[in-house]
């Protein structure tokens, strides 16, 4: 089978020697038809008002969950790339709807530990002196307002359950959020069950910038107050974001 692709078009179909339609363009197929007909003065078929409004309820039922982990180390040994223990010692979380809008929740919370200072020792100085700094260490050794893994995994459950229940869309977004979302799959079992597949990772948005020869998302980080704690770091990625959107938005009205 030969086919071409350029920009999420596959000019031939198999067998045949036929265009086929671009993967992406059914909806822009469907407002372009609605826009014709309406230019000479017919009545838009129910069906492609129906196929609109159906994919815009899709865009409605995703809803966005920032989150930060801050943990012993890394998931993997970056030197080797094998798998290696890392902890989940504080998450934080924010909740919001599906234009960030509206805040639905937010909350943080620090694990319990009964061996504390065998779990410190997992960690190399570069992460002792960081958790230290923002005062981490000293809340996980006072055991004050401290929680079970178990306990923190079903409160979250709960709060995401119902959403996932009603057909929404949870995605995951933070900086370099891959990492996070493997720390809560190890960790918050029944959490990542009710997390979509796809990933908004504003790190990576940020790095486009640099394809394109471009300052800007490093002059946007350079801006950031991160400090390692959590609910913090959440803040200023969902600032950075904020930024990227306007921007966007920006050109698309131009």
């Amino acid at each position: 089978m030969a086919s071409l692709f350029f920009y999420g078009f596959v000019y031939t179909k198999p067998n045949t020697g036929k265009p086929r339609t671009p993967f992406f363009s059914r909806s822009s197929q469907c407002q372009t038809a609605l826009f014709t007909q309406s230019l000479n003065g017919v009545n838009p078929k129910p069906q492609l008002i129906s196929e609109i409004t159906d994919r815009r309820n899709n865009m409605s039922k995703t809803i966005y969950l920032f989150a930060d982990v801050e943990t012993t180390g890394t998931n993997f040994n970056l030197k080797t790339g094998k798998l290696q223990r890392n902890e989940l010692l504080q998450i934080a979380y924010q909740l919001w709807n599906s234009d960030l809008t509206e805040q639905l929740s937010i909350d943080e919370h620090i694990v319990e530990f009964d061996n504390i200072e065998t779990i410190l020792a997992l960690m190399d100085d570069y992460v002792t002196n960081m958790h230290t700094s923002t005062g981490l260490i000293d809340r996980l050794k006072s055991h004050n307002n401290t929680e079970t893994t178990t306990d923190i995994d079903n409160h979250l459950f709960g709060i995401l359950k119902p959403y996932k229940e009603q057909g929404y869309r949870i995605i995951l977004v933070g900086n370099n959020i891959q990492f996070d979302y493997e720390v809560i799959r190890r960790h918050l079992p029944q959490t990542v069950t009710c997390l979509h597949y796809a990933l908004l990772d504003v790190s990576s948005i940020r790095r486009m910038f640099d394809i394109l020869g471009s300052d800007f998302g490093t002059q946007t980080k350079a801006n950031k107050a991160s400090n390692h704690d959590a609910q913090t770091d959440i803040d200023e990625c969902f600032k950075e974001l904020q930024v990227y959107l306007k921007l966007v938005k920006t050109a698309l009205n131009n």
